[in-house]
């Protein structure tokens, strides 16, 4: 278990600018109703922007959308996407994703439509972090800004930005808790959090959950579009594991996507429904070309 005071460490420092992560670093070119693409095919291209258009998903903190051949690491894995917060681009390698779709042991053209469509959403659901958003909202009252925050502060009003944050807390603290994580990628944060915690290193931990706490906004999204039945599931066994008092104000991890992305689009939980089933009708009659 989280011992009380590392808690209340974790919680103040994702509360603090200086502990929230950093902008990663990261032809045909086209530019259209605000969207920049390079690197795509036109078919390619015409395929993200229906893409975009039909799962509604906000790109308003986007400018560039670029793919970029051959692979790059990443401590032990190949980085299949990112999305660069100070120059607001979203970068995409499709050879690592063919790659890793080669090494899933599934057919590889069905792994690589789902590898790469789980990117695509986790990369623009980062656009729209709520994290990021309440850091703009605080680092604007305080009167300095950094570039790579620049504009967070307009994708929500401070209440929702700081109502969405609290909840993102709350969650990643659960899913430490009760060992209970929506994906590998969410349990490998997890395991960075208390790598750090058992070898003493709170400075470290509390990196590693400010991180935690940005990707897992990105993984709920990625999930609520693309598996929601996954979050149902996840849902149901968080239920089993949390004491009464706990579910009383427990927050459904299908709601909190749901919220995530209504609250940055207008949109209510009905709309976001229908574009959830809007984008994975279009996903599965209109497989990604691949030139």
């Amino acid at each position: 278990m989280i011992r009380l005071r590392e808690r209340a460490s974790l919680y103040a420092a994702c509360q603090e600018i200086d502990s929230l992560p950093q902008a990663e670093v990261s032809s045909y070119e086209s530019i259209e109703g605000g969207l920049t693409f390079e690197g795509f095919s036109v078919n390619q291209e015409r395929w993200m922007r229906k893409f975009l258009e039909i799962s509604g998903l906000v790109t308003e903190r986007i400018k560039v959308f670029r793919a970029v051949g051959g692979v790059e690491w990443r401590g032990n894995g190949l980085v299949g996407g990112q999305y660069d917060t100070e120059i607001q681009e979203i970068t995409l390698y499709p050879d690592a994703i063919a790659f890793i779709a080669s090494e899933s042991g599934q057919d590889p053209f069905v792994a690589f439509q789902r590898i790469l469509t789980n990117i695509l959403v986790h990369e623009v659901a980062h656009s729209s972090s709520p994290t990021l958003s309440r850091a703009a909202h605080v680092l604007v009252q305080e009167q300095k800004n950094p570039l790579h925050l620049s504009g967070f502060d307009t994708l929500y009003s401070s209440e929702d930005a700081e109502r969405l944050h609290t909840i993102t807390l709350q969650k990643a603290i659960q899913s430490l808790e009760t060992r209970t994580y929506l994906n590998g990628y969410h349990r490998a944060l997890a395991e960075r959090v208390f790598s750090a915690l058992n070898r003493g290193d709170q400075v470290a931990a509390n990196q590693a959950f400010a991180i935690l706490c940005v990707e897992l906004e990105a993984i709920v999204i990625e999930l609520r579009y693309l598996n929601p039945a996954h979050l149902a599931q996840v849902d149901r066994a968080m239920d089993r594991k949390l004491s009464r008092e706990e579910r009383a104000t427990y927050v459904p991890y299908l709601e909190w996507g749901s919220d995530i992305v209504g609250t940055a689009s207008g949109k209510s939980h009905q709309e976001v429904d229908a574009q959830v089933r809007a984008t994975q009708a279009y996903i599965k009659a209109t497989p990604f070309p691949l030139n």
